[in-house]
């Protein structure tokens, strides 16, 4: 029996599209020039966006996902899980402050960068927006993560996905810090010939 809990009904309620239908929506979308990567935020993190980490309330943590059940007859069908939180490796979020954030993201649909459902009790690395114990995992596509995917599975802490994040934020993180040290430089005067 599936660990995942399925919440709703098991079909949708007058006037909404069943799951295959909105998939077919999407690709006639797609077909007729609609980006979906313009739907609901879904874009691009490069971890060098200024004030993400330290105002934007974003943060890339390791952590234990628990209690994955999935919601339907919604607009968008989705999941909510809880995060039991193991490290932070970027952003504001303390998980020796806040050890469980309880989380809400989409899977293997056309507007999130999440491929693969994680089982439940996984370990995973997620890029999560938000506070106060409620938070949503990114749809956006995130090139610091591996696949670029905003939720990864991962063996534990030890895994070196996780040391391979890390170093990729670091990169991220310095190549901001690189680009606002030259946009603070004075251009040099020009000479007179």
């Amino acid at each position: 029996m599936s660990s995942i809990t399925r919440l709703g009904r098991n079909s949708p309620a007058r006037g909404q599209l069943s799951r295959p239908g909105k998939e077919i929506l999407y690709v006639v979308l797609i077909l007729l020039g609609f980006d979906p990567s313009s739907y609901a935020g879904f874009g691009t993190q490069t971890g060098e966006e200024p004030g993400l980490w330290d105002q934007g309330g974003y943060a890339v943590v390791v952590a234990t996902i628990h209690d994955i059940k999935m919601i339907t007859g919604n607009v968008a069908d989705g999941y909510h899980a809880a995060l039991e939180l193991r490290a932070s490796l970027c952003g504001n979020l303390d998980p020796s402050q806040q050890p469980t954030l309880k989380v809400g993201f989409e899977c293997q649909t056309l507007t999130t960068s999440i491929r693969q459902l994680p089982p439940d009790g996984a370990t995973v690395i997620a890029v999560v927006m938000g506070e106060d114990g409620r938070a949503g995992i990114l749809s956006d596509y995130c090139d610091f993560m591996p696949g670029r995917s905003s939720l990864v599975t991962v063996s534990g802490l030890n895994d070196p996905i996780v040391l391979e994040t890390l170093k990729r934020l670091q990169a991220a993180r310095k190549a901001r810090a690189a680009k606002a040290a030259a946009a603070t430089q004075p251009s040099a005067p020009a000479s007179a010939p």
